[in-house]
Parts: C-alpha cells; structure tokens; sequence
C-alpha cells in the first residue's frame, strides 16, 4: 500500500476510533451515575436505622428544688388561674412527698406542694398557692423532653432567716428548739438525692429556685440578736452563696440559682428604717448573679400581696395567689435566660 493509501486510511478510521470511545466512555459514566445513585438511595434508607451515635428517648426526671421561707412555699390567698395548667401537663409533674406514708416518695404535684410545715397534725392544708407547680407547667410546655417529667423537691420553711439554712450557725437563740442549719440544708440534700435515685431514666437535677429574705430585714436593725451574724446586705448576700455552694457541693452539678425579690407593697415590718433595711436586702439578693453564678434574680414589679387581692385579708407580706402564678412564670423566664432547657 502506498504511503497516499496509508494515510488516507488512517483519516477515515480515526474519527470512527473516537466516536466509539466517546459512546464506551458514555456507557461507563452512566453506570458510574447509577451505581452513586443506589449508593445515595442505600444512605438514606439506612440512615433512619438508629445507631450508637444517635440519642434514644430518655424518660427520666428533670429535678427542681424550691426552698427558701415563706413565699417559696406559698401562702397566697385569693382567687387565682394558671392558663398554662392542663390534665396533660399536670400528669408530667410529680414531687417527693414528705408527710405520712408519702414522705421520701414520688407523688403527683399541686399547686401546693409538700414543704415543711405545710400541713397540720391531720393532713390538712396549712400554705396556700406557691409558684411552685406554675414554673414546671412552663417547663413542660416550652422546655422539656415529650418522654421525661418533672420532679419537684420542696424544702421551704415559713418564717426562716438566712441563719436557719446556714450549717455554720450552731446555735439560734430565738429559737433553741430549732438548733441550726443542718435540719433543712442537710433535709433538702438528702431529699435531692431521693429523687436523684428514682429508677426508670436518667435524672438530673436542673435548677434551684429560692426565696427568701424577709426575716433578714430585721436583722439588719440593730439591737436584734441576729443582727451581730447579719448586719449588712452585703452579709446577707454572702451567707446565701455559701448556701449555694454548699448545696451544689453536694451533687455533681453546677446548677442554675434563681432568686426573686420581695413583695414590691411589703413595709418591711413597720418599724423606723424597715424600709431601708428592705431595700438594702433586696441589694443582696440583686448582687447573687455576680457572686453565686450561674444565677439569676426575679424582679416582683407589679406582684401584690394578699392583702392587695381584694380578699379581705391584713396579709402584706405574702404574694397573692395569682401572683404566685405569675412568679412562678418569671421564675421560668429567668431560668430560660440562663440557658435552662431540657436538653
């Protein structure tokens, strides 16, 4: 064949070369496209398959503690709604009971929840409505986790200053029979890690919520006999951290702190200067945020007393029962601000 022949050859055979490595090269990324394809079809049927890595459903107690004195166990009078309260709701929220067959044992909450001296001899009712059942009904709603439930802890104690609740103090002249912190610090650790205990999930212990302070405003008069242990609002606001402390010691977490000011209408007791003390009490419930973190405080504007609920009642000191509710509410948002949820 000639060199013309040869070459003439070659310019018809490499266009018919090309075209059919183009249609093999084809063929091959279609395959290629079916085979990722199937591949991307066998992820995502696979991937609704629960793994190690993924959470399951954990259905155990979200725990709250209340203590403090007298409006953390509530005694407000008067009519009140909690909009957020429903059969739903309520059927999440349980409490470690404390009296008679009850005591150390998980049972349905209400809105007046088992503290200290919250009933008489034959069972019946002696607190009104705290805040108590209103914070969780939020916490359910807008926070928690569809399988898990709130346990509340009450350890409040009507009448008691920041004295009773300090382990330090030995010994409380004014009362003699009632000794010293270790009755109601120790009470509410021992009941804390009841219900840390519960079997049936996870539990974990979520947040404080404290109230307390109007026994110090007399205090900070001088001539009181607690006045020497207590005798400023900076003082006072010392002693409540190293209840904060103390109690936070005593489980493995650094748990949020929230705290709430005074009925806004309350004297202070009447007597010259109570006004100041109040104000200089409230001082040092403001400062916790900054010296007993993670901690926040809850301002009462607009709160009333019982007294102020239309009720006919002389009671200044104590919240209303509505109010509770809406305490109970600020509690909440308070907690939310400091990151709380239900994760």
């Amino acid at each position: 064949m000639s060199r013309v022949d040869l070459k003439s050859m070659k310019s018809r055979t490499l266009p018919a070369i090309v075209a059919i490595t183009f249609i093999t090269l084809a063929f091959q990324n279609c395959a290629g496209f079916e085979s990722l394809s199937s591949l991307g079809r066998k992820t995502e049927e696979t991937s609704s398959i629960p793994t190690l890595e993924q959470e399951l459903p954990d259905p155990g107690y979200d725990i709250f503690v209340i203590a403090g004195q007298s409006n953390s166990v509530g005694y407000g009078g008067g009519t009140y709604l909690d909009g957020n309260a429903t059969p739903e709701r309520d059927a999440k929220i349980f409490q470690i009971g404390r009296y008679g067959a009850n005591d150390g044992k998980v049972i349905p909450a209400t809105d007046r929840l088992e503290h200290w001296v919250s009933q008489d001899a034959n069972g019946n009712p002696t607190a009104g409505i705290g805040m108590g059942a209103a914070f969780a009904r939020l916490y359910v709603k807008e926070s928690m986790k569809p399988e898990r439930k709130v346990l509340i802890v009450p350890a409040g104690y009507g009448g008691t200053s920041s004295l009773h609740w300090d382990r330090e103090v030995d010994v409380i002249p004014a009362e003699p029979n009632f000794q010293d912190g270790l009755m109601l610090t120790d009470d509410l650790v021992r009941r804390l890690k009841i219900a840390l205990e519960q079997p049936g999930g996870t539990n974990r212990f979520k947040g404080l919520l404290w109230h307390q302070g109007e026994s110090d405003v007399d205090c900070l008069e001088v001539g009181i006999w607690c006045n020497g242990k207590t005798p400023t609002g900076t003082a006072y606001a010392l002693r409540i951290k190293s209840i904060l402390d103390y109690i936070r010691s005593q489980v493995p977490y650094k748990v949020p702190a929230i705290a709430g000011k005074l009925v806004p209408g309350w004297d202070g007791g009447g007597r010259p200067g109570a006004m100041d003390r109040k104000t200089e009490i409230e001082v040092g419930i403001a400062s916790l945020p900054l010296i007993a973190s993670p901690a926040q405080v809850v301002d009462t504007t607009g709160l009333v007393a019982t007294s102020e609920a239309g009720v006919g009642s002389t009671d200044t000191i104590h919240f209303s029962a509505q109010s509770q509710i809406e305490l109970g509410g600020r509690y909440f948002q308070a907690f939310k601000t400091l990151g709380g949820n239900g994760n």
